[in-house]
């Protein structure tokens, strides 16, 4: 996990992106990485002293896998996604 700019701090690889933006005691998740992120997510969250339960909505940008791979997971924890129907 990087910090990018103030409270928004980029996971992912090389090869792609998402982001926990950081906002008082709350986030807002832009994008889930793939399916095998889900653990980097998690752990991101609790490096910013945050779980699940602080996410306040995931947005999704697009469908392609590695940016929407682990939202489903996400959703069984609770979390609002939202995307582009």
């Amino acid at each position: 996990m990087r910090q990018v700019a103030d409270g928004v701090f980029r996971l992912g690889s090389n090869h792609h992106n998402f982001y926990v933006v950081r906002h008082g005691g709350k986030a807002t998740v832009v994008d889930s990485g793939a399916t095998r992120d889900f653990a980097a997510l998690e752990a991101g969250l609790a490096a910013l002293g945050l779980t699940f339960d602080d996410v306040e909505v995931m947005v999704i940008t697009h469908a392609h896998t590695d940016h929407m791979g682990s939202a489903q997971e996400a959703s069984k924890r609770g979390v609002e996604v939202k995307g582009h129907e």
